[in-house]
């Protein structure tokens, strides 16, 4: 059972000891326990850690190029810190993002290189970086990530699929199949054994099925020899026959009558 939604958004606002004893079952533990200098705080031998809220925190940030190398140019300064969004949103379902933010433009300095003289002023650059002004927990699966056959849910922060029939269908097979709620569909499960001889696997059933007669019936044909056809030879000798019928038929029309 996960934490919900907007209840991991309220722990993330906590800020102090009492914040959080607020929110707990007096019954169920002692507040001396959190009470600095209490009856136990001289047996603790830990360290109560300051909770990482989600705000802007100092970053380091580079200001050179990326794509720099083999140069004799350099930037100076090559980095600085900015503030950045950081921090725990007690939910993997959350992250801390940032709601507002400005660009800086940074006067960085460009120089030249020069083996056995002085280095030399090239010129200056401005380099614009983000800097974030205010920080939230906000959904780490956002809208544009859903698919055709999904809808957002803002307040469970998840793509829900839209198919539910599918859905249904797919789990009265649960022994050959699986949900996928990340593409909606209904996937088999992974097989261990092969098909044997004279089956084939039906991905659309997630099993082995016979092979049907009507695929061997088709492989036959395509495997029948058609009929050899005649040889040059033959076809010359029935050729060279034809002539010869015809040339002795056209002779004995051609002699009249005895006298």
């Amino acid at each position: 059972m996960q934490l919900p939604i907007n209840y991991a958004r309220q722990l993330s606002e906590l800020n102090s000891t009492a914040d959080i004893l607020n929110l707990l079952d007096p019954d169920s533990v002692d507040q001396r326990v959190f009470m600095d200098g209490g009856e136990y705080s001289g047996r603790d031998i830990g360290v109560d850690p300051v909770p990482a809220a989600c705000e802007p925190e100092s970053q380091l940030v580079s200001l050179r190029p990326e794509n720099l190398t083999g140069t004799r140019f350099y930037y100076y300064p090559t980095c600085t810190r900015v503030k950045r969004c950081s921090g725990c949103c007690n939910t993997n379902q959350l992250v801390c993002e940032p709601v507002a933010n400005r660009t800086i433009l940074y006067k960085v300095a460009i120089l030249e290189y020069r083996s056995g003289k002085k280095d030399r002023f090239s010129h200056r650059e401005l380099v614009p970086v983000e800097e974030h002004m205010r920080c939230k927990c906000q959904c780490r699966v956002k809208e544009s990530d859903c698919t055709e056959r999904q809808l957002y849910n803002p307040n469970n922060c998840r793509c829900e699929c839209t198919n539910k029939e599918d859905r249904n269908r797919c789990l009265q097979e649960r022994q050959l199949k699986q949900w996928n709620p990340s593409t909606c569909s209904c996937d088999c499960l992974p097989r261990n054994e092969e098909c044997t001889s004279g089956s084939h696997y039906d991905r659309s059933a997630c099993k082995c099925l016979p092979v049907s007669m009507d695929n061997v019936e088709v492989a036959e044909v395509l495997t029948t020899p058609s009929p050899a056809a005649p040889s040059s030879t033959e076809t010359a000798t029935t050729s060279l026959s034809t002539d010869v019928d015809i040339s002795t038929h056209s002779g004995k029309d051609q002699t009249g009558p005895a006298l």
